[in-house]
């Protein structure tokens, strides 16, 4: 979540940042506000940056996110992106703005000086998510889960012209998610779940004729998900994926395959998912990564170099403690991205470079959250991703956070929870948190909470019901506290996955209409709780033949039975 205010002004005596200059590296997953305009936050979030958008233009030296100027991705994830051959990127994925330029999942940033700026000429407009791209021709190869570009139809796959972004007549049509895209000499090559492509029967992987889009005879039959494709030096294409068998050989998650979709002897044998698979020429080596923990049966933590000419793994190991989802190469460095804290021992949050001689370098750009793709060029690296913010962290605030009524963050005001915040709620000066957490205000609290609000810090007060499983919902009405969640045991007292508690002793009461499965939400209007989950009965009504097979119900305080007619879902 990027955490923006509309000015500077701070609550006296709060050590605060300025307003719209940080991010949080997580989600928000509760939000309670009080009276005078102050935001309490809640969610699984450890640290704040300066924002970043969901991608970053890096020089390959001094990985400093902010050196130069780019515009901010935001709206979702940056899934996709290649090189324009000219300094600039093309990205795809989720997201519907680019600066302030609106877009519709996919964008231009060209090279404009010492920074980059999207280009507001180049505008088609996807409708679903773009997970790959591939540049051939004068033409960007899109793919993904979509169904209409430009206002046409185009199932999974489309091209667009790479200088005007005019949408071609190139119509292959895919029956499910296209996931890698790779082209030269005329063909696009397609990994993804598909099962048939451009009117073929094609098994998750398949060879495009640039042009027409009519599927050539190249078909090496995948019995997996195809994730990533690469282009060797010579004539093969490197897959990596979830499959056991490609190319009529059996080959675990890794292959290479001829010019005539044929296996060949490169059968490396991962033993998990392989996600990303970046080609380097001056050591004829294949980089992959994924959730691998051995390569051909030695150890290799989810990235590894893999010569051509041998299928064991290189000496090349640098671990990531994380799944890598995305790399690229330039010169004699790999690029790895991905969901890790540690490369090689050593402190890189969610992106790091090495050597390809095994070196970590310090380049240390530090997002906040997932890496998906990545692109080198020109000297630069654009990676993008989930993240909203990216460097060195600028404070650590962990599951529940204070905004000023003007913005600002109160980095002072912190009850540091030890697991997620999943639910908030305001009385007076008492904020009530549910969660995941087992630690809270500086006190063991089982995923349950009080803080004070009055103080410039944040101590747990003496309320302490504790829950043996996690809360989703609270709510409070009367000096009394609804919280619902997965537990089966909080205030001292047996309550299947909601309850009523004192406010002020934390003690069970009465009300227990101990609901047969997880309660998510909860509101109470008069003498009405309101209940969503996904439950099955509450209060023991499908016993006394009132069932509540809707995952709604509405006991009333101070009762076990719930009220009105069975509703059903919609």
């Amino acid at each position: 979540m990027l955490a923006l205010g509309g000015g500077n002004a701070a609550t006296a005596g709060a050590a605060t940042l300025p307003a719209g200059s940080y991010a949080l590296d997580g989600y928000v997953d509760a939000i309670a506000r009080d009276g005078d305009g102050t935001t309490y936050l809640g969610g699984n979030f450890t640290l704040q940056q300066r924002p970043s958008g969901r991608g970053i233009a890096l020089g390959q030296s001094d990985g400093d996110p902010f050196a130069r100027t780019f515009p901010a991705v935001t709206g979702g994830a940056v899934t996709a992106t290649v090189s324009d051959g000219h300094g600039g990127w093309y990205v795809g994925g989720s997201f519907d703005r680019v600066g302030t330029t609106r877009v519709s999942r996919l964008a231009h940033l060209v090279l404009e000086g010492g920074g980059w700026r999207v280009d507001p000429a180049w505008t088609p407009s996807v409708n679903g998510p773009v997970t790959a791209l591939a540049v051939l021709g004068g033409r960007v190869y899109v793919g993904g889960s979509f169904s209409v570009v430009s206002g046409a139809a185009r199932s999974r796959l489309a091209a667009v012209d790479a200088t005007t972004g005019v949408l071609s007549d190139w119509n292959p049509a895919a029956n499910s998610t296209v996931n890698a895209l790779a082209a030269r000499d005329g063909i696009v090559y397609v990994g993804g779940a598909f099962t048939s492509v451009a009117g073929q029967t094609r098994n998750r992987i398949a060879a495009l004729d640039a042009t027409t889009g009519t599927a050539t005879s190249w078909n090496p039959n995948a019995d997996g998900a195809v994730n990533a494709l690469a282009l060797d030096g010579n004539v093969g294409v490197l897959a990596g994926g979830a499959f056991t068998q490609i190319g009529g050989l059996p080959r675990t998650r890794l292959a290479q395959l001829d010019a005539a979709g044929a296996a060949t002897a490169w059968a490396p044998d991962a033993n998990d998912t392989v996600r990303a698979i970046a080609y380097a020429s001056s050591t004829n080596t294949a980089y992959v990564g994924g959730d691998f923990t051995t390569i051909e049966g030695s150890p290799r933590s989810r990235v590894a170099g893999v010569p051509l000419a041998t299928s064991a793994p290189s000496a090349w190991n640098p671990g990531a403690d994380g799944s890598v989802y995305a790399l690229a190469t330039a010169g004699n460095l790999v690029v790895i991205g991905g969901s890790f804290s540690t490369v090689a021992g050593a402190p890189r949050r969610n992106l790091a470079e090495v050597r390809a001689g095994g070196d970590l370098e310090p380049w240390d750009p530090g997002p906040g959250g997932i890496v998906f793709a990545l692109a080198t060029g020109s000297g630069a690296v654009y990676a993008g991703g989930g993240f909203n913010g990216a460097g060195p962290a600028l404070g650590t605030v962990r599951g529940i956070a204070r905004l000023t009524p003007a913005g600002d963050l109160d980095t002072a005001w912190n009850p540091d929870a030890n697991g997620a915040v999943t639910a908030l709620a305001l009385s007076g000066s008492t904020l009530y948190a549910g969660g995941q957490f087992t630690a809270l205000g500086g006190q063991t609290r089982n995923r349950l909470a009080a803080v004070s609000t009055a103080g410039a810090t944040a101590t747990a007060t003496s309320w302490d019901p504790s829950a043996d499983g996690s809360v989703n919902a609270l709510t409070i009405a009367g000096g009394t506290v609804y919280v619902g969640g997965t537990f089966t045991t909080v205030g001292g007292q047996a309550r299947n996955r909601i309850a009523a508690l004192d406010g002020s002793t934390a003690v069970a009461t009465g009300w227990n209409p101990n609901a047969s499965n997880l309660v998510y939400a909860l509101n109470v209007v008069g003498s009405t709780v309101y209940v969503g989950g996904s439950f099955t009965s509450t209060a023991g009504s499908r016993a006394t033949g009132s069932p509540r097979s809707t995952r709604a119900a509405a006991p009333r305080p101070g009762t076990r039975t719930p009220t009105g007619r069975t509703r059903r879902s919609p």
